[in-house]
């Protein structure tokens, strides 16, 4: 049986907190979130409820985020941090990473039994289309006016294994040390 692990990384994101996990709850067996120690807003609570009421389910690693913007490296290192744990806890695991401000609709509950039927031989690089909020609960950006038709996000759902690492940068996107 697959299982399904939810990542993400959450700081000062208190208005996402809910709506985010609300749409995943049903579906992921694991939900692992990397807590920005330095967040300002209320989004510890917020997180501490959702633990309260999901219990063991909720994973959450504090770590603060160097918001220093000299740092390029700060968005890589806090995405390696929880690929590091996820190597070391979850090997062989499928992962979907998202954004606090992104939403999953219910095809989510088909996905399980979609990955059991790839190739468990194979790694997977898989960019799913998702429902990005991007800091305002009135609109989604597939809808702005910019044409872009659907927001697909590069490399956020993967079979785990020791070959995955996100290079230096802003924004990276995971890649693997072998060919595919």
């Amino acid at each position: 049986m697959v299982e399904l692990i939810v990542t993400y990384l959450m700081g000062n994101c208190e208005n996402f907190v809910s709506l985010t996990l609300k749409s995943i709850e049903d579906y992921a067996d694991k939900i692992i979130i990397v807590y920005d120690t330095t967040s300002k807003d209320s989004t510890l609570s917020k997180i501490q409820e959702w633990q309260n009421k999901l219990g063991d389910k909720i994973i959450r690693l504090d770590r603060p985020y160097d918001h220093n913007p000299k740092n390029k490296f700060s968005n890589s290192q806090a995405r390696n941090f929880y690929l590091d744990y996820l190597k070391q806890h979850h090997m062989d695991s499928w992962n979907l990473v998202l954004d606090a401000d992104e939403v999953c609709d219910a095809g989510l509950k088909n996905l399980k039994a979609e990955l059991e039927k790839l190739d468990k031989n194979k790694n997977y690089l898989i960019s799913p289309h998702m429902e990005h909020l991007i800091y305002c609960l009135g609109r989604v950006d597939n809808y702005f006016p910019q044409g872009q038709q659907m927001h697909f996000v590069y490399n956020r759902l993967f079979n785990i294994h020791p070959e995955l690492y996100y290079p230096n940068g802003e924004h990276p996107v995971l890649n693997t040390t072998k060919e595919r």
